[in-house]
């Protein structure tokens, strides 16, 4: 795997080395706006970094994403703003084929999720891009490595679950390589989330159907990252249960 400019920017911005900031925005003036696999940009490691001088560096005010960048960053009063302009941008998405609904999620953006959902947002509808077609409730619950910011709190994602299931969002919704949101719940040790995913009917006997997680369960993701209590609490094969 070879690291990309943008995973360079991102830890420039992550040590708060403005020269090597400019250096590279010099070379690419996109680059801020630019995401790497994870789904980060330099934009998302400032913010949730407590850089606005960054920031201001790294942000186009005329790039074709801001409004949904706005939501991932949780800028609530000019997400308000712009809904109420352009009622399409509730539904509508963002180049990588998600909603604004999906960022809010994915970034822990509570807040800015109920606005979405009040306004119409659709729960169910997954991304249209050719990798995940991931829900906004898988969204919520998925990981961002690398920069510290909301969804790294279960308490966090636990609300944005509690929200979009209220909203009717389908527990058993599966990703394009058929994982579910209770596999990352498991994958990520969060055990209040996976418990209120089984609360509202997600299967625990679901397994991938493509990938390097072909055939595993949501206890197998579980016991793969040393989640021994919550793997034991979703095995369906339990000698005790």
């Amino acid at each position: 795997m070879e690291i990309q400019p943008v995973d360079h920017l991102v830890a420039a911005v992550l040590t708060g080395d403005r020269g090597r900031v400019e250096v590279l925005l010099g070379r690419d003036r996109d680059l801020g706006h630019s995401r790497n696999m994870f789904g980060v940009a330099p934009i998302h490691a400032a913010h949730f970094s407590g850089r606005p001088d960054l920031v201001a560096m790294l942000r186009r005010p005329d790039h074709a994403d801001n409004f949904y960048l706005s939501a991932e960053l949780g800028e609530l009063e000019t997400v308000e703003v712009a809904v109420a302009t352009d009622r399409s941008l509730v539904t509508g998405c963002d180049r990588s084929g998600a909603t604004a609904l999906h960022g809010a999620c994915y970034w822990g953006q509570t807040s800015v999720a109920e606005l979405l959902v009040r306004e119409g947002a659709d729960v169910c509808v997954p991304t249209t891009d050719a990798f995940l077609q991931i829900a906004p409730l898988g969204s919520a619950i998925a990981t961002t490595p690398g920069v510290p910011q909301p969804s790294d709190s279960e308490e966090t994602v636990l609300a944005l679950v509690k929200l979009l299931l209220a909203k009717g969002a389908d527990p058993n919704h599966r990703r394009r390589d058929g994982m579910t949101a209770l596999h990352t719940a498991a994958w990520r040790g969060l055990a209040a989330v996976a418990r209120k995913l089984v609360e509202a009917g997600a299967d625990i006997g679901a397994s991938a159907a493509s990938g390097p997680h072909t055939g595993e369960s949501p206890a197998a993701s579980a016991l793969s990252q040393g989640h021994l209590v919550l793997a034991s609490d979703l095995d369906p094969e339990r000698p005790d249960a």
